[in-house]
């Protein structure tokens, strides 16, 4: 989902809102409220309309599978760094060494480019080449996938109690990183180029595919969990609310993101520019 930010230009926004509007809003609020109605999980939801649709919600199932498997190791790359900050200096704040010079292929790309390609993931030189069996990133997997047992084993009771940490943590993390960026040398030049229209982006099929898309991650649709967790809800309850709630929430905090990030790649092109002058 990072990486569908980098999209924020100035004319995405526009796709993405109009997107929100046509597709996130009413898509939330069918499950939210179909998970409400029926006190039922994904599985027994499409059941009970018609047992021919039942295979939605096994496809549903099987498409949080393969997202939480994605999820899970992006989660292990983070452990993995998480480690490695505690050492001094950053082993990607500076090129490994080899005879007392920089290593070639570090210094004609970047540190953090080196140590991602050559340390975290200690790339293969092709694809028919396995590269070996990477035990650091075998062991922070493990971790990974443990964290997430813990967190839904006794299902919404514990989980439940885990999104006051997982929703807010991200926001205060968002929010050193913003005070951060902003001061980084060649952050207003990211951000300009984020806020600068170019509306003949929005004659592109891909940017408007590229807005549904970030809005279907970004909530979480098609993947049966918001029908599960609608399901706990008293049939009472006012979903038009959560949704509209949820709805202005995810998209400030998107946009509030892509400001971040942003800045950030404003500073790195920055740093490149520089480099490339001395060079």
């Amino acid at each position: 989902m990072v990486v569908r930010f980098l999209f924020f230009t100035g004319a995405f926004l526009i796709p993405f809102m109009i997107m929100l509007i046509l597709e996130g809003i009413p898509l939330f609020l069918i499950e939210l409220g179909m998970g409400q109605k029926m006190r039922l999980g994904a599985l027994g939801v499409w059941n009970t309309i018609h047992p021919w649709l039942g295979g939605i919600g096994i496809s549903s199932c099987i498409v949080t599978l393969f997202v939480a498997i994605y999820y899970n190791v992006i989660i292990t790359w983070c452990f993995y760094y998480f480690f490695n900050s505690f050492r001094y200096p950053l082993p990607w704040a500076v090129c490994p060494q080899l005879n007392g010079t920089d290593v070639e292929e570090c210094e004609r790309s970047s540190e953090t480019a080196y140590f991602w390609y050559r340390t975290t993931l200690d790339a293969a030189p092709s694809i028919d080449e396995t590269g070996g069996f990477k035990w650091w990133i075998v062991l922070c997997l493990m971790l990974s996938w443990t964290v997430v047992f813990f967190i839904v084993m006794k299902g919404i009771q514990s989980s439940g109690k885990v999104v006051y940490f997982t929703s807010l943590f991200p926001y205060i993390v968002l929010t050193i990183f913003f005070i951060r960026g902003i001061t980084l040398k060649g952050a207003g030049a990211g951000l300009m180029h984020m806020y600068t229209p170019k509306v003949e982006k929005l004659l592109e099929p891909t940017v408007w595919l590229d807005a549904a898309t970030q809005v279907f991650y970004s909530f979480g649709l098609a993947f049966g969990s918001l029908i599960a967790f609608g399901s706990y809800n008293t049939p009472k309850n006012n979903c038009v609310r959560d949704v509209l709630l949820v709805s202005v929430c995810n998209a400030i905090t998107a946009i509030y993101a892509s400001v971040v990030i942003f800045a950030i790649l404003g500073y790195k092109a920055t740093l490149g520019v520089d480099r490339c002058i001395q060079v």
